[in-house]
């Protein structure tokens, strides 16, 4: 993703069923930024995770209000509905 802007999206960390990307569908959990009107799943080296997410030294709770900046990637299931990621380059809680 070299030649795509950074995007500074704030939200509440949840904790969704990830998307079905494979067949047959593998069901598991992924870390999520809820921005309100629009959700992205968080991905690190364009993989998204279950495992819990630290920031600034901190594992982060559940609806913990969170700033990320990153790449976002529009990104299609195997029954065609589309899906946000954001590939995390940095991020802050917010205090």
């Amino acid at each position: 993703m070299p030649d795509q802007p950074q995007t500074t999206i704030t939200g509440k960390l949840a904790l969704l069923p990830n998307p079905c990307t494979s067949e047959p569908c593998l069901p598991g959990m992924a870390y999520a930024l809820d921005a309100g009107n629009k959700v992205y799943f968080l991905t690190r080296g364009e993989r998204w995770s279950d495992r819990p997410i630290v920031a600034e030294g901190s594992v982060l709770a559940l609806d913990a209000r969170l700033t990320v900046a990153g790449h976002i990637a529009q990104r299609w299931d195997i029954r065609g509905e589309s899906f946000l990621t954001l590939e995390i380059a940095s991020m802050a809680t917010e205090k």
